[in-house]
Protein backbone atom coordinates (compact mmCIF):
# COMPACT_ATOMS: atom_id res chain seq x y z
CA UNK A 1 0.00 0.00 0.00
CA UNK A 2 1.42 3.37 -1.04
CA UNK A 3 1.95 5.94 1.70
CA UNK A 4 -0.06 9.16 1.35
CA UNK A 5 1.73 12.08 -0.28
CA UNK A 6 2.87 15.01 1.83
CA UNK A 7 0.22 17.19 0.19
CA UNK A 8 -2.63 14.76 0.86
CA UNK A 9 -1.45 14.37 4.46
CA UNK A 10 -1.48 18.16 4.93
CA UNK A 11 -4.98 18.33 3.46
CA UNK A 12 -6.25 15.59 5.78
CA UNK A 13 -4.68 17.33 8.77
CA UNK A 14 -6.23 20.69 7.82
CA UNK A 15 -9.70 19.19 7.45
CA UNK A 16 -9.32 17.50 10.85
CA UNK A 17 -8.07 20.66 12.58
CA UNK A 18 -11.00 22.87 11.54
CA UNK A 19 -14.23 21.80 13.33
CA UNK A 20 -16.75 21.90 10.48
CA UNK A 21 -19.71 21.54 12.83
CA UNK A 22 -19.03 25.03 14.21
CA UNK A 23 -19.75 26.48 10.77
CA UNK A 24 -22.95 24.55 10.04
CA UNK A 25 -25.90 26.80 10.71
CA UNK A 26 -28.58 25.65 13.14
CA UNK A 27 -31.13 27.66 11.14
CA UNK A 28 -32.40 25.38 8.36
CA UNK A 29 -32.96 28.38 6.09
CA UNK A 30 -29.23 29.08 5.94
CA UNK A 31 -26.95 27.24 3.53
CA UNK A 32 -24.24 25.01 4.99
CA UNK A 33 -20.63 24.93 3.77
CA UNK A 34 -19.91 23.27 0.43
CA UNK A 35 -20.21 19.46 0.40
CA UNK A 36 -17.08 18.11 2.03
CA UNK A 37 -16.16 15.76 -0.83
CA UNK A 38 -16.36 18.58 -3.38
CA UNK A 39 -14.46 20.97 -1.13
CA UNK A 40 -11.69 18.43 -0.48
CA UNK A 41 -11.37 17.79 -4.24
CA UNK A 42 -11.10 21.54 -4.82
CA UNK A 43 -8.40 21.93 -2.18
CA UNK A 44 -6.40 19.02 -3.53
CA UNK A 45 -6.58 20.47 -7.05
CA UNK A 46 -5.16 23.80 -5.85
CA UNK A 47 -1.88 21.95 -5.09
CA UNK A 48 -1.01 24.06 -2.05
CA UNK A 49 2.33 23.57 -0.31
CA UNK A 50 1.99 26.30 2.35
CA UNK A 51 3.76 29.17 0.61
CA UNK A 52 0.88 30.51 -1.47
CA UNK A 53 -1.23 33.63 -1.41
CA UNK A 54 -4.76 32.32 -2.12
CA UNK A 55 -7.89 34.15 -3.21
CA UNK A 56 -11.14 32.58 -1.99
CA UNK A 57 -14.45 33.56 -3.59
CA UNK A 58 -18.09 32.67 -3.10
CA UNK A 59 -17.91 30.39 -0.06
CA UNK A 60 -21.15 29.84 1.85
CA UNK A 61 -19.46 30.22 5.26
CA UNK A 62 -16.13 31.03 6.87
CA UNK A 63 -15.30 27.31 6.99
CA UNK A 64 -13.67 27.27 3.57
CA UNK A 65 -11.42 30.22 4.41
CA UNK A 66 -10.48 28.66 7.76
CA UNK A 67 -9.33 25.43 6.11
CA UNK A 68 -7.46 27.30 3.39
CA UNK A 69 -5.72 29.25 6.14
CA UNK A 70 -4.29 25.95 7.39
CA UNK A 71 -2.90 25.12 3.94
CA UNK A 72 -1.62 28.44 2.55
CA UNK A 73 0.67 31.23 3.69
CA UNK A 74 -2.16 33.77 3.45
CA UNK A 75 -5.78 33.86 2.28
CA UNK A 76 -7.90 36.74 0.98
CA UNK A 77 -11.63 35.91 1.14
CA UNK A 78 -14.05 38.13 -0.79
CA UNK A 79 -17.61 38.52 0.55
CA UNK A 80 -20.29 40.56 -1.21
CA UNK A 81 -22.11 41.88 1.89
CA UNK A 82 -20.19 44.32 4.06
CA UNK A 83 -21.79 43.22 7.33
CA UNK A 84 -21.20 39.56 6.52
CA UNK A 85 -17.56 40.25 5.67
CA UNK A 86 -17.06 41.91 9.05
CA UNK A 87 -18.82 39.06 10.86
CA UNK A 88 -16.71 36.42 9.13
CA UNK A 89 -13.49 38.27 9.90
CA UNK A 90 -14.48 38.37 13.58
CA UNK A 91 -15.39 34.66 13.56
CA UNK A 92 -12.06 33.71 12.02
CA UNK A 93 -10.14 35.86 14.47
CA UNK A 94 -11.87 34.06 17.35
CA UNK A 95 -10.59 30.81 15.85
CA UNK A 96 -7.06 32.18 15.66
CA UNK A 97 -6.97 32.31 11.83
CA UNK A 98 -4.60 35.27 11.67
CA UNK A 99 -3.50 34.65 8.09
CA UNK A 100 -7.02 35.07 6.64
CA UNK A 101 -8.26 38.52 5.58
CA UNK A 102 -11.97 38.87 4.74
CA UNK A 103 -12.78 41.79 2.43
CA UNK A 104 -15.98 43.28 1.04
CA UNK A 105 -16.12 43.18 -2.75
CA UNK A 106 -17.58 41.72 -5.92
CA UNK A 107 -16.86 38.02 -6.44
CA UNK A 108 -16.45 38.15 -10.21
CA UNK A 109 -14.02 41.06 -9.85
CA UNK A 110 -11.76 39.11 -7.49
CA UNK A 111 -9.43 41.28 -5.38
CA UNK A 112 -6.90 43.10 -7.54
CA UNK A 113 -5.27 44.95 -4.64
CA UNK A 114 -3.23 41.90 -3.57
CA UNK A 115 -2.78 40.11 -6.90
CA UNK A 116 -1.07 38.10 -8.23
CA UNK A 117 -2.28 34.93 -6.48
CA UNK A 118 -0.76 31.50 -6.71
CA UNK A 119 -4.21 29.90 -6.38
CA UNK A 120 -7.86 30.97 -6.60
CA UNK A 121 -10.76 28.90 -5.25
CA UNK A 122 -14.30 29.71 -6.40
CA UNK A 123 -17.19 28.00 -4.61
CA UNK A 124 -20.08 29.19 -6.79
CA UNK A 125 -20.81 28.04 -10.32
CA UNK A 126 -20.53 30.33 -13.33
CA UNK A 127 -21.15 29.69 -17.01
CA UNK A 128 -17.62 30.69 -17.99
CA UNK A 129 -14.38 31.65 -16.30
CA UNK A 130 -14.21 35.41 -15.59
CA UNK A 131 -11.17 36.88 -17.35
CA UNK A 132 -10.63 39.22 -14.40
CA UNK A 133 -9.67 36.21 -12.30
CA UNK A 134 -7.25 34.89 -14.90
CA UNK A 135 -5.54 38.29 -14.93
CA UNK A 136 -5.03 38.04 -11.15
CA UNK A 137 -3.14 34.74 -11.32
CA UNK A 138 0.64 34.63 -11.23
CA UNK A 139 2.62 32.98 -14.03
CA UNK A 140 2.00 29.41 -12.81
CA UNK A 141 -1.23 29.96 -10.86
CA UNK A 142 -4.25 27.67 -10.60
CA UNK A 143 -7.98 28.42 -10.50
CA UNK A 144 -10.47 25.77 -9.41
CA UNK A 145 -14.06 26.69 -10.21
CA UNK A 146 -17.40 24.97 -10.92
CA UNK A 147 -18.61 25.70 -14.46
CA UNK A 148 -22.27 25.28 -15.38
CA UNK A 149 -25.76 26.06 -14.16
CA UNK A 150 -28.23 24.74 -11.58
CA UNK A 151 -28.78 21.53 -13.55
CA UNK A 152 -25.22 20.55 -14.52
CA UNK A 153 -21.79 21.61 -13.26
CA UNK A 154 -18.22 20.45 -13.76
CA UNK A 155 -15.49 21.24 -11.27
CA UNK A 156 -12.68 22.58 -13.46
CA UNK A 157 -9.04 23.51 -12.93
CA UNK A 158 -7.35 26.17 -15.04
CA UNK A 159 -3.58 26.48 -14.88
CA UNK A 160 -1.35 29.13 -16.40
CA UNK A 161 1.46 27.53 -18.39
CA UNK A 162 3.89 29.45 -20.57
CA UNK A 163 1.42 32.25 -21.17
CA UNK A 164 -1.45 29.88 -22.01
CA UNK A 165 -4.31 28.48 -19.94
CA UNK A 166 -4.52 24.69 -19.55
CA UNK A 167 -7.91 23.22 -18.61
CA UNK A 168 -8.70 20.02 -16.71
CA UNK A 169 -12.12 18.67 -15.71
CA UNK A 170 -12.13 17.23 -12.19
CA UNK A 171 -15.63 15.79 -12.04
CA UNK A 172 -19.29 16.59 -11.55
CA UNK A 173 -20.31 18.87 -8.68
CA UNK A 174 -23.36 20.73 -7.46
CA UNK A 175 -22.84 24.13 -5.84
CA UNK A 176 -24.82 27.37 -5.71
CA UNK A 177 -24.59 29.49 -8.83
CA UNK A 178 -23.14 32.96 -8.68
CA UNK A 179 -26.44 34.71 -9.38
CA UNK A 180 -27.95 33.15 -6.25
CA UNK A 181 -26.40 36.04 -4.30
CA UNK A 182 -24.64 36.11 -0.94
CA UNK A 183 -25.02 33.12 1.35
CA UNK A 184 -25.14 32.37 5.08
CA UNK A 185 -25.11 35.06 7.72
CA UNK A 186 -25.54 33.60 11.19
CA UNK A 187 -23.26 33.96 14.22
CA UNK A 188 -21.29 31.00 15.47
CA UNK A 189 -22.67 29.33 18.63
CA UNK A 190 -19.54 30.12 20.64
CA UNK A 191 -17.51 33.08 21.77
CA UNK A 192 -13.96 31.75 22.05
CA UNK A 193 -12.13 29.03 20.19
CA UNK A 194 -8.77 28.41 18.59
CA UNK A 195 -7.31 26.18 15.93
CA UNK A 196 -3.78 26.59 17.24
Amino acid sequence: MRAPSRRSARLHDALCRVPRQLFVASDASVCDPAPLETFAKMLDALELDGNELVLELGASSAYEAAVLGQLARRVVSVVEERGLAQARQHQLELLGCRNVNVVHGNIQSGWLAEAPYQAIAVSRAVNELPTTLVDQLDAAGRIVIPLGNREAQLLTRFRKQAGALATETLGVCRLAILSDGPRADTPFPWTQASLS
